[in-house]
């Protein structure tokens, strides 16, 4: 395919002149991505100096049409810095020099009015092969020795981003000593301590990969916000401990946090460490230490662990109000758990997540509250308690009285039919159409 046609095939593809909306703006990148995958193969099948100028072209046309698309997805940005690395590749390809590259690609940084290269370097890594890389990191660190002192605000700015850039560079690198001089000379942080395992883990080093892994805790601990940091880390902590040969430790440090904060999420990672034979052991310890949580995650540790006496004298336990209180995420299942064994304890908490909807007033989910109320009738009836069911329904009589789409549907439930009269199939509907 020339040249030629290739930029006629982009023109289209971009629709100048025409906005393009937020619900529209998936269908227009894949479109912009067709062209790119043909630049791709130009680039690949022997004629990558055309394909990088066709990729400047391509880019620029994107510059061009920013302002009529609404990138609220974020597709379109995703988009361009996907050109900015097939136009790498393509200059690889091509044997074209690679300081001039490095020098347009930090020339785009430093003019970068539409965010199209914020952290394009984690994209341009994964093309650039090791002198490509070696010149970028030149213009990264030439820029970030002469940028303005980081005062927190506007005027520090670029040295923020191109000490980022320059460190993820490092990081592809594997370079720790280049990489621990740049942290050093302004703050280490738990992220960077996450970077520097991960490069002495592909060097091969996992008694070092450990080190850093403790530092990034401490780290994290004297840190007002470390994201994800904390959990990668620790993590990162019971897989090297394990390939260290060390079990019991990494066996304690999982129980440790788990003791810290007994959620189910923490107790499968205690598992994952914890062996066959020891398994048991931990698993009862686990539900004796979730008896003192707080009420939400001892609910879902127990519906995770089949503890369902332990879960019905939890919920039993609880006050309607508190029930009510809690997210149908963490209720609903300990709900069904409990619907054969406990009919008493589930039926109170289906209720609770129908109350929960009707008091929040969205009537678009008072099928789901009917869908509830009918468990919950069930449930009565299954538990014996028939009179507890009366009383619920002569409540929710009195309280939700003005609700008459939900009053409907309750009436047909207390009648023990299903909430909504069943619709007729598409043939029966097809056959009124006819006959009607």
């Amino acid at each position: 395919m020339t040249g030629k046609v290739l930029e006629i095939a982009m023109e289209r593809a971009l629709r100048p002149g025409t906005f393009i909306e937020c619900r529209a703006a998936w269908s227009f990148v894949r479109r912009l991505e067709t062209v790119a995958r043909k630049l791709d193969k130009l680039a690949t099948s022997g004629d990558a100096n055309a394909a990088a100028h066709l990729y400047e072209t391509f880019i620029g046309a994107c510059h061009e049409k920013v302002d009529e698309v609404d990138d609220s997805s974020g597709s379109f940005a995703s988009l361009v810095q996907s050109l900015f690395a097939g136009w790498t590749r393509a200059r690889q390809i091509a044997c074209a020099d690679a300081g001039e590259t490095a020098e347009i690609l930090a020339a785009w940084y430093d003019d970068d009015r539409y965010g199209f290269c914020l952290r394009l370097e984690r994209e341009l890594t994964k093309v650039m092969d090791e002198r490509h890389l070696a010149e970028f990191a030149s213009a990264a660190r030439e820029r970030l020795d002469r940028a303005a002192s980081d005062d927190g605000g506007a005027a520090g700015y670029p040295r923020r981003r191109w000490s980022e850039v320059l460190k993820h560079i490092l990081a592809t690198q594997g370079d720790i000593g280049a990489y621990l001089a740049l942290c050093e000379a302004s703050v280490l942080t738990s992220s960077d301590c996450c970077v520097l395992v991960g490069i002495s883990e592909r060097n091969g080093s996992d008694e070092e990969a450990l080190g850093w892994v403790e530092r990034g805790l401490d780290l994290c601990r004297q840190e007002t916000y470390a994201g994800g940091a904390e959990y990668d880390l620790k993590k990162r902590q019971r897989e090297l401990l394990q390939r260290l040969g060390r079990l019991d430790d990494a066996i304690a440090v999982a129980w440790t946090d788990f003791e810290e904060h007994p959620t189910r999420t923490r107790y499968e990672m205690l598992m994952e460490v914890v062996p066959d034979d020891r398994r048991s052991r931990y698993r009862n310890k686990a539900v004796e230490r979730a008896e003192h949580a707080d009420l939400p995650p001892a609910i879902e540790l127990f519906v995770e662990t089949s503890e369902f006496e332990r879960l019905a004298r939890a919920l039993a336990t609880t006050s309607d109000s508190e029930l009510i209180q809690l997210s149908h995420t963490v209720t609903e299942p300990a709900a069904n758990a409990l619907s054969a064994s406990h009919p008493g304890v589930a039926a109170r908490v289906y209720l609770a997540l129908a109350v929960r909807i009707l008091d929040s007033r969205r009537s678009k989910y008072y099928g789901v509250a009917l869908a509830h109320l009918q468990r919950a009738r069930d449930r009565y009836e299954a538990a014996g308690q028939v009179d507890a069911w009366s009383d619920v329904v002569q409540d929710l009589r009195a309280t939700h009285r003005r609700k008459v789409g939900f009053m409907r549907g309750l009436e047909r439930v207390v009648a023990g039919l299903p909430a909504r009269e069943p619709r007729p199939s598409f043939v029966d509907q097809a056959r009124n159409r006819w006959n009607r």
